[in-house]
């Protein structure tokens, strides 16, 4: 089955759409030191969502790049290994057929060897364009997150430029990098950052740690493999 893990800190707001975007598949909700109140709130929504969807609580704010890799570590205990696992942020909103067509989707589209989602951008670095999936919804097999090693939560501690930094990690992996637009599923952006103190306060210098990592792979000095 497929699985969706997503980072969630308050916003009990975005539950109604959030769940039924995702409904059919087995949700990962890694709680990072919500209020008890949205804590049992999330606990009803995976109660409600079935097929062994369960909330992860942290103590504290991991911030995107570690919840998504604690997600990460519970579903790879699950399914096999050519099975499809998103991570995908809670401000989202799926299409008005409660068909869930998009989880179908998917479940097609997603095979070995490459990221999907349906956005995705251009990062530059001295002129050249590095493309990448936008993190809101990053799809790939079970194996595939394994390859490339999940996110990187030690160069990327706050939030920004840790999706330009999988999508390269896992270009240098062999994996390709799969827009998929026609997936009916829409990023309503900055809902959660726009409303959490300090969360841009970072985003300068974590694009600026991307530059730097790939610049001293150009000279030679940094070696990036699956755990980089």
């Amino acid at each position: 089955m497929m699985q969706i893990v997503t980072c969630w800190l308050e916003h009990p707001g975005l539950i109604p759409a959030y769940e039924a975007a995702v409904r059919g598949a087995r949700v990962i909700i890694v709680d990072q030191a919500s209020s008890p109140p949205v804590a049992e709130a999330l606990d009803a929504m995976a109660a409600r969502l079935g097929h062994g969807s369960l909330v992860v609580r942290s103590a504290e704010n991991l911030r995107f790049a570690a919840g998504n890799n604690v997600g990460l570590e519970v579903a790879a205990g699950e399914g096999d290994a050519g099975a499809a696992i998103v991570c995908l942020n809670n401000d989202v909103q799926g299409p008005a057929n409660p068909a869930n067509r998009w989880l179908a989707m998917v479940e097609r589209d997603v095979a070995a060897g490459a990221l999907y989602g349906p956005a995705a951008l251009g990062f530059e670095v001295d002129g050249e364009a590095y493309p990448y999936i936008e993190g809101w919804c990053v799809a790939a097999t079970r194996a595939t997150w394994a390859m490339v090693g999940g996110w990187d939560a030690v160069t990327y501690p706050e939030a920004y430029a840790e999706d330009v930094d999988l999508s390269w990690r896992a270009r240098l992996a062999g994996c390709r990098l799969l827009q998929t637009p026609r997936w009916p599923i829409q990023h309503l952006s900055n809902r959660t950052n726009a409303t959490l103190p300090g969360a841009y306060d970072h985003a300068d210098a974590q694009r600026e740690r991307f530059r730097g990592r790939v610049r001293a792979w150009r000279r030679g000095e940094l070696v990036i493999g699956a755990a980089a």
